[in-house]
C-alpha cells in the first residue's frame, strides 16, 4: 500500500483539501493582519540548553535537535503552507499523517488530545508550525511525547510569539521537558506563553524544580496547571517563591501533590507578597491543621478571590477559623476533608 500522505498532498496542491472547517472570523482577522506587522521574531533559531544548573546541562547539552535541516524562516512569513509541509515532513520522518492535525491548521486552536503522535509525529508537526499563521493554542494532551518529543516541540516553537496556550498534560515530559519549557517562559526567549498545563506528568521534586523556579520570571504567564504530579515540599517551596515574584500569574492549580506543612508555610508567605494571584487550588495536597493555620494567618491580607482547600486533613475547628478569617470577597472551598483526630464526621 502506498504512502497515504502522497494522495493528501496532491489534493492540497490541487486545491481539493481545505483542512476541515472554514476559518473563523478570528482567523480571517489574523490572516488580514490589519496592523501591518509580520509578528516575526528574527531568523535565527536558538538551541535550548542555555542554563546554568549542572543538572539542567546534563540533560540538554547533547540534545540539539533539528527537525528540518533547512534555513530558518520568520514566524508567519509568506503564504500559509502548513498542510503540505506537514505531509512532506510525515513522509520524511516516517510519521503517519493525522487528519485531525490537517483540519486545525486554518484555525487559531489545535485540539489533538489522545492521538499518540509520538516523537516522529511531533517533528512533522513542528515542521508545519514554522510557517503557520493562525494557531495560537496547542492542546497536545496524552500524545506519548515523553522527554524527547517535548524538547522537539520546545525547540521548534522557541522564539515564536504566536503560541500563547500550551497543554502538554499526560505526556511524561520528565526533567528535560521541564527544562525546555522553562526556557520558553524566560522573557529573553521571545515567546509569549499565557497559559501552560503540565498536569499528570509524574513530575517529582527533581523534575519540577527547573520549571518551578522559572515561572515567576515570565512576564506573560497568567494560568498554570501543575496538578496531579508527584512533587513534594521542595517543589512547593520553589513554586511559592515564583508566586511571590510573579507579576502576571493569576490562576494556579497545584492540587493532588503532597507537601504538608513546610510547603504550606512557603505558600502562606507567597500569598502575603503576591499582588496578582487570584485563584489558587491546593486541594488534595495533604494540608494538615498546622499547615492550614499558617495559611490562615495571611488570608486577610491576600488578594485571592478563590481558594480551594478541599480534600485535605483539616479539622472542623481549624476549618471554622479559616472560614472566619476569610475575606468577604473570597470563595473558600473546604469540602470533603479527610478524617482527622479532631474531626467528628469528616
Amino acid at each position: 500500500m502506498g504512502d497515504p500522505s502522497v494522495g493528501l498532498l496532491r489534493n492540497i496542491r490541487e486545491g481539493k483539501y481545505h483542512g476541515g472547517r472554514r476559518p473563523s472570523a478570528w482567523n480571517t482577522a489574523l490572516h488580514a493582519n490589519p496592523s501591518g506587522e509580520d509578528g516575526g521574531c528574527g531568523e535565527k533559531e536558538e538551541a535550548i540548553g542555555s542554563v546554568s544548573d549542572d543538572i539542567e546541562n546534563e540533560y540538554v547539552s547533547d540534545a540539539s535537535l533539528s527537525t528540518d535541516g533547512e534555513s530558518d524562516e520568520e514566524w508567519g512569513d509568506g503564504e500559509d503552507e502548513s498542510s503540505p509541509r506537514y505531509l512532506e515532513a510525515c513522509a520524511r520522518f516516517g510519521a503517519k499523517p493525522v487528519s485531525q492535525v490537517l483540519k486545525y491548521f486554518p484555525h487559531d486552536e489545535m485540539i489533538i488530545n489522545h492521538y499518540g503522535i509520538g516523537v516522529r509525529g511531533m517533528k512533522a508537526l513542528v515542521h508545519a508550525l514554522k510557517v503557520n499563521r493562525t494557531l495560537t493554542a496547542l492542546h497536545l494532551k496524552d500524545n506519548s511525547l515523553n522527554e524527547e518529543g517535548t524538547q522537539v516541540l520546545c525547540e521548534g516553537i522557541l522564539g515564536n510569539p504566536q503560541i500563547e496556550y500550551l497543554d502538554l498534560s499526560m505526556n511524561k515530559i520528565g526533567i528535560r521537558g521541564a527544562i525546555c519549557l522553562a526556557e520558553l517562559l524566560k522573557p529573553s526567549s521571545g515567546n509569549k506563553i499565557v497559559s501552560l498545563s503540565v498536569h499528570s506528568n509524574r513530575l517529582t521534586d527533581r523534575d519540577i524544580l527547573p520549571l518551578a523556579s522559572t515561572v515567576g520570571k515570565s512576564e506573560r504567564l497568567s494560568n498554570l496547571d501543575v496538578s496531579r504530579n508527584n512533587f513534594g515540599e521542595k517543589g512547593a517551596v520553589a513554586f511559592a517563591n515564583s508566586f511571590a515574584e510573579s507579576r502576571s500569574l493569576r490562576t494556579v492549580n497545584i492540587s493532588w501533590n503532597t507537601f504538608f506543612s513546610r510547603g504550606c508555610e512557603a505558600i502562606a508567605q507567597a500569598l502575603k507578597l503576591s499582588q496578582t494571584l487570584r485563584r489558587l487550588d491546593l486541594s488534595r495536597c495533604g494540608v494538615p491543621d498546622d499547615g492550614a493555620e499558617m495559611l490562615l494567618e495571611d488570608l486577610p491580607g491576600s488578594v485571592l478571590e478563590e481558594f480551594n482547600l478541599s480534600g485535605n486533613a483539616i479539622s472542623e475547628e481549624v476549618a471554622a477559623r479559616l472560614l472566619e478569617a476569610c475575606p468577604n470577597n473570597m470563595r473558600l472551598n473546604l469540602e470533603q476533608q479527610l478524617p482527622t483526630g479532631k474531626s467528628r464526621h469528616w
